[in-house]
């Protein structure tokens, strides 16, 4: 894995908040339901890499919340002949209490959390074959995980809320055997993450304020998660090109996105698209490596309005490029190359569906043609690639204010 996907997600959040405009917003001690979105990646004191969370819960009062917490993060296995001996991917769910205490007359809301539940620490990516846990030889492991930390939030709108977070998890040690070696993983590790939280229902909502929404000019942020299939099956002829993550066994591997832009109206939306996926490439020479895509759209978006303002079908077109990494090869002594940055063209179609004015949740379709790509297995011929794909994704969109 590669911190370029949140990278360019930090990114661009930055970018949008920093176009929007101050807006009559705060919290409120009704019961609401929400979903949070964080991103993070590794700083100078944290060991983490990778992060990402989302959360499912519900703020009980003023005071008091309660979610179901799913997080991740990654960590790198040393050994002696390499840098690293492989990558551990650590996943847990935790229920988690979060106490709350509004200031500034309830716009900024600073929290403390405490939490607890299980996670899964998988080895992947293993430069050094094999590399595996010691106590079963297998490449997971599933253990408790403890959580504590604390962050601060600020009412963008009264649905919508921007925040930083900090938390430590308590994960454990546990002995890895690499290249015949064993070595102890310190498995504990704290994070720093970014992040949106969408709450429901929407206070002081009405289909006028719904309906003015949808006429206004609004800048937005889009965060999308889905499977891209490649089209051509194998991306180099030779090389025989597999999800680096399967979905549930199939040929898509997970795809991750995140954009910035603005409605003009109910018709028109001019957007700027950062996606990420991952697949792994195995020449029949043997060996394996793992081919990191990163496709950059401009995508105008046609919209299709109906009476039921809730509902938002669009047709979209996109012109940028993509830009590929080739890395974590276990091939031993083996050096490959090629051309990694590419044109790039779309086009596809989605649906969206209104849960408050500020939030929408929508279905995307969305094919990529990717051509130009180049590969060089060690001192073999150049081969050119077909990255050709199609993304199928869910995603969330929320606007941050009205012009």
């Amino acid at each position: 894995m590669t911190g370029t996907r949140q990278r360019v997600l930090l990114g661009a959040a930055a970018i949008l908040l920093a176009t929007v405009a101050p807006v009559a917003a705060r919290d409120s001690d009704q019961p609401r339901l929400y979903m949070g979105v964080r991103i993070g990646e590794s700083n100078p004191i944290t060991k983490a890499n990778d992060v990402a969370g989302v959360s499912l819960g519900a703020n009980l009062d003023r005071h008091l919340g309660f979610e179901f917490s799913f997080d991740a993060y990654e960590l790198f296995l040393p050994s002696s002949r390499y840098d690293r001996a492989a990558e551990l991917g650590i996943a847990g769910l935790l229920p988690q209490l979060r106490l709350r205490y509004p200031l500034l007359d309830d716009r900024l809301v600073p929290y403390v959390l405490v939490g607890g539940g299980l996670a899964i620490a998988q080895i992947n990516d293993a430069k050094e074959v094999p590399t595996q846990w010691a106590s079963s030889g297998s490449l997971t492991s599933l253990r408790a995980m403890g959580a504590f930390g604390g962050g601060v939030e600020y009412f963008l709108s009264n649905d919508i809320t921007f925040g930083v977070e900090g938390k430590y998890y308590l994960t454990g040690r546990e002995t890895y055997d690499t290249g015949g070696e064993k070595h102890t993983v310190d498995m504990n590790a704290g994070v720093l993450t970014f992040g949106l939280r969408l709450f429901y229902p929407e206070i002081g909502f009405d289909e006028s304020r719904l309906a003015e929404a949808r006429s206004a000019i609004r800048p937005y942020v889009n965060v999308r998660f889905g499977g891209a299939l490649p089209v051509a099956g194998d991306v180099f002829d030779g090389v025989h090109t597999s999800p680096e993550q399967s979905m549930l066994g199939s040929n898509l591997t997970p795809y991750y996105a995140v954009g910035i832009g603005a409605t003009f109206g109910r018709r028109f939306d001019l957007e700027i698209s950062a996606q990420n996926y991952e697949l792994r490439l195995e020449p029949s020479g043997g060996g394996s490596s793992e081919y990191a895509v990163f496709p950059v759209l401009v995508q105008p978006k046609l919209h299709f309005p109906l009476e039921d303002l809730r509902l938002d079908p669009y047709v979209l077109v996109g012109v940028g490029f993509d830009n590929a990494e080739l890395s974590d090869s276990s091939s031993s002594g083996q050096k490959d190359s090629g051309n990694t940055q590419g044109v790039i063209g779309a086009f596809g179609a989605g649906l969206d569906w209104f849960c408050t004015s500020d939030i929408a949740f929508g279905l995307e379709a969305k094919y990529v043609v990717s051509r130009g790509h180049t590969l060089r297995i060690g001192d073999g011929p150049e081969l050119d690639g077909n990255l050709d794909a199609l993304f199928l994704s869910l995603g969330v969109r929320a606007y941050l204010a009205d012009f």
